[in-house]
Formats: C-alpha cells, sequence, structure tokens
C-alpha cells in the first residue's frame, strides 16, 4: 500500500476483496493527519513545534505501516474463518486488535500535541489545522468501529468493549473541544 497512487488505493479499496478495509482507511487518515499537521508546523515559528516535524513524518510513515499490518492481520482472519478452527479464528482476531489499537494510540499522541500547541500554530493555517482533526476524528472513529467488530465476533466481556468505546469517545470529545478553541 506503501507505494501504491492513491487513485491505486483506491481502486483496491472499492474492489470485491477483503483487504483493504476499515483498519487501512483509518490508517490512512491519520497518515493524512499527520502530514498536514506537519505542513501546518513548517509554517510555524515556534521552535518547540518546529522541533516535532521529524516526529510527525515519522508518524506518517508509523501510519502507513499500521495500514499494512491491519491488511495483514485481516487476511489472517479470512484465512482463519475458512479453516472453521475456533482457536485460529479466535487467534486471529485478538492479533487482529493491534493495529487498531495502535492507530488509536498514535491519534491520541496527535491529538495532545495539538492541545498543548494549538495557540502557537501559525493562524493563517486554521483551516489546515481543524482538517487535520477532523482527519484524526476519523481515524479514531474508525478504529474504535474495527476493535468493537473484532470484540463483538470473540463474545469477549462487554467491559472490554465498553472501556474501548469510552476511551474512544474521550478522544473524540478532546477533539471537539479544540474545535471550539479554534472557532470551528
Amino acid at each position: 500500500m506503501r507505494d501504491e497512487s492513491i487513485a491505486g488505493f483506491l481502486d483496491d479499496l472499492g474492489a470485491k476483496r477483503p483487504t483493504p478495509g476499515g483498519g487501512a482507511v483509518a490508517a490512512l487518515n491519520g497518515a493524512v493527519a499527520s502530514a498536514q499537521l506537519k505542513m501546518v508546523c513548517e509554517y510555524t515559528k515556534d521552535k518547540n513545534i518546529i522541533s516535532n516535524i521529524d516526529t510527525l513524518s515519522q508518524r506518517v510513515k508509523t501510519f502507513l505501516d499500521l495500514a499494512e499490518a491491519d491488511a495483514k492481520a485481516y487476511a489472517e482472519v479470512s484465512s482463519a474463518y475458512k479453516t472453521k478452527d475456533e482457536t485460529k479464528i479466535e487467534e486471529s482476531l485478538i492479533k487482529a486488535l493491534n493495529p487498531s489499537i495502535d492507530i488509536i494510540g498514535v491519534c491520541e499522541e496527535l491529538i495532545s500535541f495539538c492541545e498543548v500547541n494549538y495557540s502557537k500554530f501559525n493562524p493563517l493555517l486554521k483551516a489546515d489545522l481543524i482538517v487535520s482533526l477532523a482527519n484524526l476524528k476519523a481515524s479514531v472513529r474508525s478504529s474504535q468501529a474495527m476493535i468493537t467488530t473484532n470484540l463483538d465476533a470473540l463474545a469477549i466481556n462487554p467491559k472490554n468493549a465498553e472501556e474501548s468505546r469510552d476511551y474512544c469517545y474521550e478522544l473524540l470529545e478532546r477533539v471537539d473541544k479544540l474545535y471550539k478553541k479554534l472557532g470551528a
């Protein structure tokens, strides 16, 4: 996926095959958010913000790696279901949770960065910051859906699914508060 064109990715996404799917889209939204946030930082003069440019470049790569990890994990889930072996299915579903959990973790890092620095960003790029936050929000929501779906398939204690949802809702509320601070 990493070296594919946007058009090629979208063609693959719309094709009748299991991957890429929702997890890859969640990661792609995170990569877009990171790249756009990096651009906002490039136009900001604050030294602390400038010092994070390399980290944001790395986050783009991290999200792309997570998109590939999600596609691989889902391919394993698909293969496991074909075997009808309940143990293999359960193991693959548990493993498939990891990319989405990791995506949310990176999103939280970026949301925290924005919360601390929102007033220092170049005000001429406010719309770009808001769009970056919207993509982070989409990434969290998408990852939450992937986690919930896998937990439901595992029939794991509903408390785990509830904790995951609550954590994601908290992140989404934090983004909404930033929107308000930015006048969006």
